[in-house]
């Protein structure tokens, strides 16, 4: 980081120039895919786990009740309400935030690779891999903004604070420092680990050094920024924002000591093994597409020595070390890095590239077009399924009243099943009218034994499929 000091510009990769017809179609071409992506057929999946909790706290919170879901910070929630304010309580209006912001979080890491390198051929790049790449929470297919949950929010909001980290990086101004910090604690504010954004400043905090005086005032403030700006969603609950505060700490602190059962690599593990968030990665990108980012990412990364992409490559770090650290690992936790790591790819796009280097990057770059058309395919694709296709079977092929067992999440049958007891427990004898099996949830509560209660009875059921799900109807 030799560059990095208060008296020198930091180099950029590639070079400035100009956009061709060529390069500025291609990027109208991936920013289109990308409202695709994030907008076509948005209200058809199933609305599912964290979504019903979510849109339950949401529209509490913009009526000035706060009783739902203090385990999170309430940012996220209050804009999922203030969308259903808009739109009416659908799911649409649910689901509308994340996926704006998700577009939008494209156009800040092309923006981040532009500031990075003036390159179209490297920004054309971030954006279309943000964009297309199924970057999911570990059961959906397609990206994880499409859903009203809170990774959205907090994944454009650590995008925008490493842009404005960067340009503060290569600037020197101090309201950069601020906006930068301000962005960082509006993303803790999401979900408390979007805190991570803040050590996109480091880098910026490196090129000061040899101005102390500067480098304590550019601190404090964007420190001040962060705090008052993670406060300042807990601003509407007035005198119990205290006690919500705390409760957020509280619980995800007694988690974290008591564990969380999750399937991993066919394993239910209270406490998940390091490497489970690249296990995670892969179940929706591919192992082939999962080296092939990485790799992309630590040349463009390698390159940032030379490059304004120090923040970057911090958050980048930081992310994964947080991640696999963490004593809980959840499919949706690896997201955290995301952003990031399309930035460093797109910047080891950039032109300069030579010999094997270049050729490494040529070929990871057609892998994961591949992984992006995969996306793309999902998507298009997009039909009512799992516990949507479900609910209108069991209520065609069941009789009002009788209770339908359910090994998975009967919140989201409840939306769609009427009339029906959802119990989770077996009837005395074993043996229910109709038992809905979600392997994703039943794999990892103990006394869901699907395999032995299949050996005791399976041969008096008819099982029927619904993508994962599958539903036995007693014969």
């Amino acid at each position: 980081m030799a560059l990095l000091t208060a008296d020198r510009p930091v180099a950029q990769v590639g070079g400035r120039r100009g956009w061709t017809t060529v390069e500025l179609g291609a990027m109208a071409v991936s920013s289109l895919l990308g409202l695709f992506v994030f907008f076509f057929r948005l209200t058809t999946p199933s609305v599912i786990n964290d979504e019903i909790i979510y849109r339950a706290s949401a529209a509490q919170y913009v009526r000035g009740v706060f009783e739902l879901n203090n385990e999170h910070p309430p940012l996220a929630k209050l804009l999922i309400g203030t969308s259903q304010q808009l739109f009416g309580g659908s799911v649409f209006a649910d689901r509308f935030p994340g996926a704006l912001l998700g577009f939008l979080t494209g156009l800040v890491v092309a923006a981040t690779a532009w500031q990075v390198t003036r390159t179209p051929r490297a920004t054309i790049a971030a954006g279309a891999l943000w964009w297309l790449l199924p970057i999911a929470p570990g059961i959906s297919h397609v990206h994880v903004a499409r859903a009203a949950v809170l990774e959205g929010p907090m994944l454009f909001l650590i995008a925008a604070a490493t842009l404005t980290a960067t340009v503060a990086l290569q600037r020197r101004g101090l309201p950069w420092w601020v906006l930068s910090g301000a962005l960082a604690g509006l993303a803790a504010s999401s979900k408390l680990t979007g805190a991570v954004a803040v050590v996109a400043l480091l880098p910026a905090a490196a090129a000061l050094r040899g101005a102390p005086g500067r480098l304590v005032l550019h601190v404090v403030s964007a420190a001040g920024a962060f705090v008052v700006a993670f406060l300042l969603p807990y601003a509407p609950m007035g005198a119990q924002a205290p006690e919500v505060l705390q409760q957020a700490f509280t619980f995800q602190l007694q988690r974290a000591a008591d564990g969380h059962l999750q399937t991993v690599a066919g394993t239910v593990y209270l406490f998940q093994p390091w490497w489970a968030p690249f296990w995670f990665q892969a179940q929706y990108l591919g192992w082939a597409a999962l080296a092939a980012l990485f790799v992309a990412s630590v040349v463009g990364a390698v390159r940032t020595r030379r490059s304004g992409s120090w923040p970057a490559a911090v958050v980048l770090i930081a992310g994964v070390l947080l991640v696999c650290s963490s004593p809980i690992k959840l499919p949706q936790y690896q997201d955290l890095w995301a952003p990031a790591m399309c930035v460093l790819a797109g910047v080891a796009l950039a032109p300069r590239l030579r010999g094997v280097v270049a050729a490494v990057v040529v070929v990871a770059f057609g892998v994961l077009a591949v992984a992006g058309a995969t996306q793309l395919r999902s998507v298009a694709g997009e039909s009512v399924q799992d516990y949507r296709a479900a609910g209108a079977f069991l209520e065609a092929r069941v009789s009002d009243g009788v209770p339908i067992t359910v090994w998975g999440d009967s919140g989201a049958l409840a939306l769609v099943v009427r009339g029906h007891p959802l119990p989770e427990p077996l009837p005395p004898d074993g043996r229910p009218v109709a038992l809905v099996v979600d392997p994703t949830i039943a794999d990892r509560r103990p006394d869901e034994d699907v395999a032995g209660w299949l050996a005791r009875h399976g041969a008096a059921y008819d099982a029927f499929r619904f993508d994962r799900l599958t539903v036995y109807l007693r014969r």
